[in-house]
């Protein structure tokens, strides 16, 4: 007998570590955008008069308004509210990194007819999360080019970069809606002899260092970004005379050898001196 119990312990299936590590992952996106918008939850169910539930992937009661301060709970049971006295409303919670649902917005009306604004506010609050998800997981990038030593911070940490990779950096922030390698060749290199290979190891190599800040096919930097020189041309483009003399401290791109780079230069120079006269 205790021959055949030990037999069966071996054939016991192994959790697919994969799907384990994967499901903590999501839940802790779950989480990260459940928290910057708690308040938001909380203020909706209250001026409603509504019960608001947010269940994991594997359907578990993961929060409600009704017990705001615990996070997440334990509790398993499908409604614990009373169910039969309430119109329910659901929504999924999508993963923005993944397209696919990583938890369910559970909204517990005390009107028992259906109502069209009910399920509008669940599927309001579910995207709300969703947003605040893709928001926590976007990255922060730093730059001070206007330094004898050009500073990169990605999410408070320093990176050290050579000149060529910190001039596309500059040239993808300057560019935010993307550029092709041929476009981007262009702007680095202009005509100079260099092949589109040497530019994509050049690629290759920034994107060890600062991981998936840059996209692929057309090249975009996906983080919050906050440049010194992004800041003065924006405050050009505002017409802010006082901002501009207190963000301008000379040339941003001095010793720079791309043609874009040096031409924006030239042309943000022009603009600030035409808005100072």
């Amino acid at each position: 007998m205790q021959l055949r119990q030990w037999i069966k312990k071996l054939h016991v299936k192994k959790p697919d570590l994969k799907n384990v590590q994967q499901n903590s992952v999501v839940k802790q996106r779950l989480e990260s955008g459940l928290l910057a918008c708690k308040k938001d939850l909380i203020n909706t169910a209250l001026n409603a008069s509504i019960t608001i539930q947010i269940r994991d992937i594997d359907k578990n009661l993961y929060w409600s308004t009704s017990q705001p301060d615990q996070l997440p709970t334990t509790q398993k049971q499908d409604y614990p509210i009373d169910s039969e006295k309430h119109y329910i409303y659901k929504a999924y919670i999508l993963d923005p990194i993944t397209g696919l649902p990583c938890g369910e917005v559970i909204l517990f009306d005390r009107n028992l007819q259906e109502n069209i604004f009910g399920q509008l506010a669940a599927t309001q609050c579910a995207d709300n999360i969703s947003q605040k998800i893709q928001h926590e997981q976007r990255q922060h990038l730093t730059i001070n080019a206007f330094s004898m030593q050009q500073k990169i911070m990605i999410n408070d940490q320093s990176v050290l970069l050579t000149p060529r990779q910190f001039e596309i950096l500059c040239i993808l922030i300057l560019n935010p809606m993307g550029l092709s390698l041929e476009q981007l060749h262009i702007y680095l290199y202009g005509d100079e002899n260099i092949s589109l290979n040497t530019l994509k190891s050049e690629i290759s190599y920034l994107k060890n260092k600062v991981g998936e800040l840059i996209c692929a096919r057309t090249y975009q930097i996906q983080a919050e970004i906050v440049a010194d020189f992004k800041q003065l041309e924006d405050a050009v483009d505002a017409g802010y005379l006082d901002t501009v003399r207190q963000l301008d401290q000379g040339d941003y791109f001095a010793k720079s050898k791309s043609p874009f780079l040096i031409k924006w230069q030239q042309i943000l120079r022009m603009r600030i001196q035409n808005l100072m006269n």
